[in-house]
């Protein structure tokens, strides 16, 4: 019998205790979300959506690969249009925009510790660094 003793796998086991106790439990996905609060990181980060390893990432003018975090509830994706409404405003992949928030560092060992509406696949986890977005404008 095989052992999964990975984070995401530990992750994936509290999700369906949470269903069985009768509680909403997060999903894994390619467009992370953590349950707002009224807290929030004011750093701005520019650059292009893009989606690389089946996820939503952010790349700045100078490489740098961003996995964001997005805030739950007020973000939706729309996978068939490939844009992303936070708070009414919307970005597209490809697009250029700004994202309010701040860097977080997450490791394997720390996913454990945030609240999520949708947990971030293995592709969000290999990027070079993480944003908790909470506002986003298209520039």
């Amino acid at each position: 019998m095989r052992r999964l003793h990975s984070p995401l796998a530990i992750l994936l086991l509290q999700a369906v205790f949470a269903l069985a106790a009768g509680c909403s439990a997060p999903v894994t996905g390619g467009v992370p979300m953590y349950r707002a609060t009224d807290e929030g990181l004011m750093a701005l980060l520019h650059g292009t959506l893009e989606m690389r390893d089946e996820c939503l990432v952010l790349v700045e003018n100078n490489g740098t690969v961003w996995a964001v975090l997005w805030p739950s509830p007020g973000t939706t994706w729309a996978a068939e249009a490939g844009a992303i409404d936070v708070h009414g405003a919307r970005a597209s992949v490809g697009g250029r925009v700004s994202v309010v928030g701040g860097e977080v560092d997450i490791t394997e060992s720390s996913l454990a510790g945030f609240d999520w509406v949708v947990i971030p696949h293995e592709g969000c986890l290999q990027q070079d660094g993480f944003w908790l977005a909470s506002q986003i404008s298209e520039q």
